[in-house]
């Protein structure tokens, strides 16, 4: 998946935070779900296998990290 696929459905998230939007990202060794939090406001990534959930309220710390 490219940078500016992920920016693009972050973009999406953001746009419709009124909605509930789930985005679920494959790998090889994990699946992750990517949705945004309006009560909290912040984008969370989960990972399904573990149920870890990371959260992050800057959309720029986000791009960097990917």
């Amino acid at each position: 998946m490219t940078i500016i696929k992920i920016k693009e459905m972050l973009e999406t998230l953001l746009q419709y935070e009124d909605s509930e939007i789930i985005h679920t990202i494959y790998s090889v060794h994990n699946t992750f779900s990517l949705s945004y939090s309006k009560e909290l406001k912040t984008f969370q990534l989960r990972n399904v296998e573990t149920d870890e959930i990371e959260r992050f309220t800057d959309v720029e710390y986000i791009y960097s990290s990917v």
